[in-house]
């Protein structure tokens, strides 16, 4: 087709005052370059309504711009254009008039705050904390004639406190509703145009975990593993074990209660120690955010012969104290183990051998004694405790080593 850029004049740039009529290996630089026509270039009408011959031969300024539907979005503009002859006597396209200079020099000195028009471009959003547990600030960029805020589900009872019709407002949980909800922005602007934005939160809580699996019926003394299901809005757990119970480093194989290790106990799985000393109890677990811990799953414990878990090292035997010394410990690569007492020849075995277990009962190493003595290479294990075995007389003593 034939578009009107080919009847009628835009408006020149004059090149040839930059360059002259050059010529650059296949390019030829002319000495004026045509603009598309003024009309067009102003968006004159917004595409929306069909150009005469009259829209295109008009001359436009800013002060007094067209009226819709043949309105230009454009605020502060002047053009020259002669009707007389459109072909060879158009004028530059754009020039400065005394209102839209001042206009320029405005907004390059920052005079005007609302000359970023940022908040009405596409993929503005809002700012603020992931969870409301009380009150909380959220805000769009400034700029806007207006913002109207909304929150839904309508149930929820969160409640604009304050800054509804600006672009920052603060918004407060009334009550004890758990859940997602969605913040929304509706920004309105006369002169930058309209946008929005929406964004979910969570608000309150976090949702009991769906599910708690593990033994309900335990071992005295054994490692046992408890897995929760998720918990909708919570960033962490919280464990809590049959009362009394401990929070420790490292787990005590000799302990009565139960513990539970520090740092180790945040996520959906743990493991702990059930103890000598039978409590029987509840184990719970709570999904977790900066709001606090929601509902608790619940799973009812006792200790039983026939009970879940693992063993890790002999129960404390009855015997009056060990025969044998394990050092250093702590240890980095070399583990010794000999006889405590060396005056007292009843210690004297002519049997003796041993192993180091894991803590999920897999030997690692095979303790070859000779004249009741033994040195263990401890290069190449992970960091952690492992449980040294020596086997004597039909009996077996069992110490806790760390490996550095």
């Amino acid at each position: 087709g034939v578009l009107p850029f080919d009847f009628y004049g835009g408006g020149f740039f004059p090149t040839g005052n930059v360059t002259g009529n050059t010529s650059i290996g296949d390019l030829f630089v002319r000495d004026k370059f045509n603009f598309i026509p003024t009309a067009s270039a102003l968006d004159i009408g917004r595409k929306n309504v069909p150009l005469n011959d009259f829209d295109y031969k008009n001359s436009y300024v800013g002060a007094t711009p067209p009226n819709a539907p043949k309105d230009s979005p454009f605020d502060n503009f002047s053009t020259d254009f002669n009707t007389f002859n459109q072909n060879a006597h158009n004028r530059e396209h754009i020039s400065f008039d005394t209102r839209n200079g001042r206009w320029l020099a405005d907004e390059l000195n920052l005079d005007d705050p609302n000359a970023n028009c940022a908040f009405a471009c596409g993929g503005v959003s809002i700012s603020g904390p992931s969870e409301l547990c009380t009150t909380a600030t959220y805000s769009v960029p400034e700029g806007a004639d207006s913002v109207s805020w909304s929150v839904t589900p309508s149930n929820s009872g969160v409640n604009i406190v304050s800054g509804q019709g600006t672009n920052q407002v603060i918004l407060s949980l009334t009550t004890g509703y758990s859940g997602n909800i969605t913040i929304t922005a509706n920004i309105i602007s006369t002169r930058c145009g309209n946008n929005s934005a929406s964004r979910t939160v969570w608000s309150g809580k976090p949702s009991q975990p769906t599910s708690l699996t593990g033994p309900s019926t335990v071992l005295s003394g054994a490692l046992v593993n408890y897995q929760s299901g998720g918990s909708v809005g919570a960033t962490s757990y919280e464990w809590w074990l049959p009362y009394p119970y401990e929070t420790v480093t490292t787990f005590d194989y000799f302990g009565q209660n139960w513990q539970k290790l520090s740092g180790a106990s945040s996520t959906q799985y743990i493991q702990v120690f059930t103890g000598y000393a039978g409590n029987n109890g509840s184990v719970q677990v709570m999904g977790k955010n900066q709001c606090g811990c929601g509902g608790a799953r619940i799973m009812s414990e006792s200790h039983d012969s026939g009970g879940g878990g693992a063993i890790p090292v002999a129960p404390p035997g009855d015997d009056g104290g060990d025969k044998f010394i394990a050092y250093p410990n702590p240890s980095n690569n070399i583990l010794n183990v000999d006889i405590v007492d060396k005056s007292d020849n009843s210690n004297i075995f002519t049997v003796v051998n041993g192993k180091l277990y894991d803590l999920m009962g897999m030997e690692q190493r095979e303790v070859l004694f000779s004249n009741n003595k033994a040195t263990v290479n401890l290069n190449g294990l992970n960091k952690g405790i492992y449980v040294l075995k020596i086997f004597y007389n039909d009996k077996i003593e069992s110490h806790q080593i760390a490996v550095n």
